[in-house]
């Protein structure tokens, strides 16, 4: 393991999470603020990248604010290293999607036998592909009881990297066949990838970068088949300026969620925050991101999980 730095709040809890792998998860849990007895929690799933438990992107330490945020809103917050990453045990290089949700699930269990968290009142928070993994551990663990999903994908990854990549070459001087040869290598490399064949003439470099267990679980995951299987309520919650994941991603989800059967009216929500990027900050005229998540994302996540997650009578 590797001591890092991150953020902490007054009360924080510096704690190893065992997974159901068999390793340990090193986390922080931020204790609801003015609870007495058991309060509801939040568990923050972060992205595939190899950021820690803060999930810091562009300066912006995305789930110590959210922790801080929910934790006045009356939540235990608990953010921890990736697996491989930090302090935590396991290995990337062998982690898929499902592990990942795994991951997630681990922590929920271990909430719901501590005296000071109320084991119904227990939601799961994804922040960009860490959506796809917040999914998942939903639909595995029927006992999570609400699903937030931050600046999330709603197509599947095969669509979704052939949209960057087009997004990254309309930015080249390439001329357009040139461009469409990329496409092309592309979607061979994506082809081979899941099938297990085909990497014939594609250049060894290029089969070591994207031939991993992560990188096939990705391409195969489709929110579509994931969705229907679900019960618990859906925030979706996206910036207006998101270039990674756009606007059309959160409109995805939504659809996906309101087409569910036999749940109420409002099961599925979508909030648009304008002036707001994929880092969850709004952009300074002509300068970089601010350096904390916009206010008005953490009172949409906040207030939603208070009204859907409310105290027992």
């Amino acid at each position: 393991t590797t001591r890092e730095e991150t953020v902490r709040h007054p009360g924080d809890q510096e704690l190893f999470i065992p997974a159901i792998a068999g390793f340990q998860l090193a986390g922080t849990l931020t204790p609801a603020g003015g609870v007495t007895g058991r309060a509801p929690a939040v568990v923050l799933v972060s992205s595939s990248g190899r950021e820690d438990r803060d999930q810091r992107l562009a300066g912006v330490p995305i789930f110590a604010d959210l922790a801080h945020a929910l934790s006045q809103a009356g939540f235990h917050a608990v953010r921890y290293d990736k697996r491989g990453i930090g302090r935590s045990g396991g290995r990337t290089e062998s982690s898929t999607l499902a592990d990942y949700a795994e991951d997630a699930v681990s922590v929920v269990e271990w909430l719901r036998k501590r005296r000071d968290v109320d084991p119904d009142r227990i939601a799961v928070l994804g922040y960009g592909d860490g959506g796809a993994m917040a999914l998942l551990a939903g639909e595995r663990e029927k006992r999570i009881k609400a699903i937030v999903l931050l600046a999330s994908p709603g197509q599947t990854g095969r669509e979704i990297t052939l949209v960057q990549q087009k997004k990254a070459l309309a930015l080249t001087i390439d001329t357009d066949e040139a461009k469409q040869e990329k496409i092309a290598l592309q979607q061979r490399i994506m082809d081979a990838v899941v099938r297990g064949t085909g990497w014939e003439g594609i250049a060894p470099e290029l089969r070591q970068q994207a031939d991993t267990p992560w990188f096939k679980s990705w391409l195969l995951f489709a929110p579509a088949k994931v969705m229907p299987k679900l019960k618990q309520p859906l925030l979706i919650v996206t910036g207006s300026l998101d270039e990674e994941f756009p606007l059309d991603q959160a409109d995805w989800l939504e659809s996906l969620g309101h087409s569910r059967k036999k749940l109420p009216a409002g099961a599925t929500q979508k909030i648009i925050v304008p002036g707001v990027n994929h880092f969850l900050a709004a952009p300074s005229l002509g300068g970089p991101a601010a350096v904390t998540v916009s206010p008005a994302i953490l009172s949409s996540v906040a207030d939603w999980l208070k009204h859907t997650l409310p105290p027992k009578r």
